[in-house]
């Protein structure tokens, strides 16, 4: 989701197709075999039924520089960044280097959204410097959006309450209703 000049969410797309499949153990099946033929195909597939959003993530392992060799252009790429490490002494620096090699690995020069993969992270002691390393990002439009992905649903109340999130990734599947039954 992202918020509007009157706070209102609106989603970004019906779909956004998720990329963890890619190169892990990941899901139902837990399949890794997803050759570059399988993955262009995906991509036309997309391209094809008009699903411009992709997310994926820097540790998902070589999955930006398996759909990085695409061409991109006309999709709106979303990606996580790691856990912040805890002996972190420049956050900025951190978030910056990840974020350039997710662009080099993504052959891009701006991404739709970054997402905190460990919503902890920003209730954390260097919840402040993290989120000022990606205001930093938005400033010079490396980035569009600044998102939280949330799995405890109980966190999220403190994370909107200090900071202006434009996005909000949460579990819902035919597995996970969880926040079909939360405010």
């Amino acid at each position: 989701m992202i918020h509007n000049k009157h706070n209102k969410p609106k989603l970004i797309s019906k779909l956004c197709f998720g990329t963890a499949n890619f190169a892990n153990n990941y899901g139902l099946k837990k399949r890794n075999n997803f050759s570059q033929k399988k993955i262009r195909d995906i991509l036309e597939l997309l391209r094809k039924n008009k699903i411009k959003n992709i997310d994926t993530a820097i540790s998902y392992k070589n999955v930006e520089k398996k759909i990085g060799h695409f061409n991109l252009e006309n999709f709106n790429i979303f990606t996580k960044l790691p856990k912040l490490p805890k002996k972190c002494s420049d956050i900025k620096k951190w978030s910056l280097m990840n974020i350039n090699n997710s662009l080099n690995s993504l052959n891009r020069k701006r991404l739709s959204g970054v997402f905190i993969h460990h919503s902890e992270d920003l209730i954390g002691k260097n919840k402040i410097k993290l989120y000022e390393a990606l205001l930093f990002l938005k400033k010079k439009k490396i980035i569009n959006n600044i998102g939280v992905s949330i799995y405890d649903f109980n966190i999220l109340d403190k994370i909107l309450n200090e900071f202006k999130i434009d996005m909000i990734q949460v579990p819902f599947n035919i597995l996970d209703r969880r926040l079909a039954t939360k405010n």
